[in-house]
This record gives structure tokens, sequence and C-alpha cells, in this order.
């Protein structure tokens, strides 16, 4: 993978020789196998070892996630300079079928109202613009802290070591506490919440508060309350309002609706805060409609870089994977912004494939050694076919 090593040598520090061969070798097969599992990246490397030894490197070879964390941090803040960014914080799910995977249970699929058996992993992006990098993710389930604690020290984090300047979150992390943690690291909060929380429109501190749950107050809105606004090709009719939040007190609040031309008619209520009052509603739409981002990374890493490849039954090696699987995601992003070009994951995949299918045609063609030139070509026919 020559056409990367300019990218990842930021690593280079936090491993011994051979890991860092390993640790090339791992972000190498993400990319460029069909077949992202670790018999499959092994029987493919150059070396052609075992794959014994490359499960060593994930599940037991003593380098640190700490050393790499920092070192890497340290490469996200040179990227984005002295910009302020934005951090996106979510979760996601990975499906497993083996029984004896650690960490493995039934999560709520909310997508499809079902139930989905496999990893949970709470995962964050700091982002300007049309630029994002992930944070390392954490492997969430009932043995471990709660999501809201994962989302806690992901904030922590991003806050001590990048210039971040909001969070923007959906209802299940827009919590109480992590409110509070953004509002002591001075940062903005933006965030749906949910309609059953209650607020009060009464703002003088002498007044007796009365609190009202959101969907009550929705339900007493006449047309006139809304103002019609027009945001990147989109129509929303919105609400908005200066309220006090329990625990928390004054946020901006947008209750929007968005118009659906094929079926003429209001969507569902959304419920936005700003912890940033000044904010106009235009602003606080467009800010949270960044949170998509987080979205795509996620499509990203399963379709294209092996989140659920891996079976990988101990906790420690599961956790490597994900790790190297961000890691992957953000030297294919650093990569791109070296090479001055606007592509989707999948695109920058697609190109580096055929580069790297170029050499090795031309490697297996200058190769006079029968036996040696079958070696070289056949976990690529066999496992991966046309990569």
């Amino acid at each position: 993978m020559e056409i990367l090593d300019k990218v990842i040598s930021f690593a280079k520090k936090c491993f011994t020789k051979p890991q860092f061969a390993h640790f090339r070798e791992y972000l190498g097969g993400l990319i460029a196998l069909q077949h992202k599992s670790v018999s499959s990246i092994a029987a493919a490397s150059a070396t052609q070892h075992d794959q014994s030894s490359l499960n060593r490197f994930l599940t037991c070879s003593d380098w640190s996630v700490e050393e790499l964390q920092n070192r890497y941090l340290k490469k996200v803040r040179h990227t984005f300079n002295r910009e302020k960014v934005s951090l996106v914080i979510d979760d996601s799910l990975s499906k497993k079928t083996g029984k004896h995977i650690a960490e493995t249970q039934y999560h709520k699929d909310h997508s499809s109202e079902g139930y989905i058996f496999g990893h949970q992993i709470v995962t964050a992006l700091v982002k300007v613009k049309d630029r994002a990098l992930p944070l390392f993710p954490k492997l969430y389930s009932k043995k471990t802290c709660s999501k809201i604690e994962f989302a806690k020290q992901l904030i922590t984090l991003a806050a001590d070591k990048i210039h971040i300047k909001e969070a923007i979150m959906d209802s299940w992390y827009t919590a109480t506490e992590i409110i509070k943690l953004c509002l002591k690291k001075k940062l903005d909060v933006l965030g749906c919440i949910k309609s059953n929380r209650t607020v009060s429109f009464v703002l003088e501190k002498w007044k007796k508060c009365e609190w009202i749950k959101l969907n009550a107050h929705y339900k007493k809105l006449k047309k006139k309350d809304f103002t019609i606004h027009n945001i990147d090709d989109e129509t929303y009719r919105i609400h908005e309002k200066i309220v006090r939040l329990k625990h928390i007190g004054f946020v901006k609040l947008l209750i929007s609706q968005q118009w659906m031309t094929c079926e003429k008619k209001w969507s569902r209520p959304f419920y936005l805060i700003s912890t940033n009052t000044k904010k106009l509603a235009v602003q606080i739409i467009r800010m949270y409609a960044d949170r998509w981002s987080i979205e795509t990374f996620h499509r990203d890493i399963k379709q294209n870089l092996g989140l659920e490849a891996c079976m990988l039954r101990g906790r420690k090696g599961i956790t490597r994977h994900l790790i190297l699987v961000a890691l992957t995601y953000a030297v294919l992003k650093f990569w791109m912004n070296l090479q001055n070009v606007v592509w989707t994951i999948g695109e920058a995949i697609r190109y580096i494939q055929g580069r790297l299918f170029d050499d090795l045609i031309i490697t297996i063609v200058e190769e006079n050694n029968i036996e040696e030139r079958w070696k070289l070509a056949e976990p690529f026919i066999s496992r991966t076919a046309k990569v």
C-alpha cells in the first residue's frame, strides 16, 4: 500500500517494525480486498504469513491504543489547523452471528422497529464544512458503562484535544448530564429532543414557572404561530421560542415541520434546541442537517471498510478492529485531502484498488518463477475476484 505510506506515517512510532507492517497490511486489506476478514487479509499479504500472526496483532500484541489515539488526534488538529469544528455524536449497530462473540446482545433497531443481534458502537465525527474525521469508537454493551457515559468521554476528549465549538446530537444524547458537560466545556449544544420533554415559557425569574410537555404545547399552536422558511430547496414551517429547560436554563426551541411535496402535507413535528439562543432558525436547521454526515460514515464503514466482517471473539480484538476501521476511513480522508480531490469513500477505494491491481499485474508479468507468480495471483483470483 505504498500509495498511502505518506498518510499513515504518523502512526509509525506507535508500533515496533513488525507491528507497523501488520498495521499497514490490515489497513490496506480493509481498503483493497472485497472480503475483509483476517484470513483474507493474511492470504493476500505479500509475505504470505499465517493468519495467526495477524490475529495476535489484533488480540494480544503489545501496542497502545491511547498512544495511537494521541498521535492521530495531533494529525487531526493539524489538518483542521485553527478552525473550530463541530462534534457530531451518534451510535450504530453492527450485525454478528456468533453466539460466543464478546459483548454481543440484541439491540433495538429504530430503522426497522425490530431487533438486531450484534454490537452497538458509539461514534463521533469532528467536522468543518465538507471535511469530517472520526474519533475512536466505543463498544457498548450491558457489561460496559452507558452510551451516555461514552458520549461524555468523547466530548471531553474532543474538547481537550481539538478546538470544537459545538456538539450536535439526536434525542438520545441530549440528556441533561451531557448538556451540562458541554456548557461546562463552553460548547454550544444543538440537538433534537423528544416530544415528552417539559419546558417553561415564563422568562421572568420571579414568576411561577408553568411547565408543559412539548407535544401538548404543539397541539395548542395555530397557523399564525409558524413562519415559512425556504432552506436549501426545502420548505419548512417553524415555530420558535426562548424556553426554560429543566436543570439547564434558557434555550432556543424550534418546532419544525418540512413540507412533503409527494404527499402534499407537512411532516410530523421535529423539536430542536440550541443552547446558543442568538442563533437564527435557519442556522439551527442547517447545522442540525450536518448530523447526516455521521450516517454516511456509518454506511461507509459497513459497506466499504468491513466493520461487520471481523468475527474475533475477544473484546480487545473487536475493539482494535473497530478502531482500525475508523482509522482506515480517516486515512482515506487524509489521502483525498493531499490529492486535492472531493470523492466519496467508495470512489477513493475504487481508484486505489485500480492502482493496486495495475501494479499487481505488472509484478506478476515480470515474475519469471511460475510458482512465485501463482502465489502472487492466487489470493486475488480465488478470494477477491477482480481486486
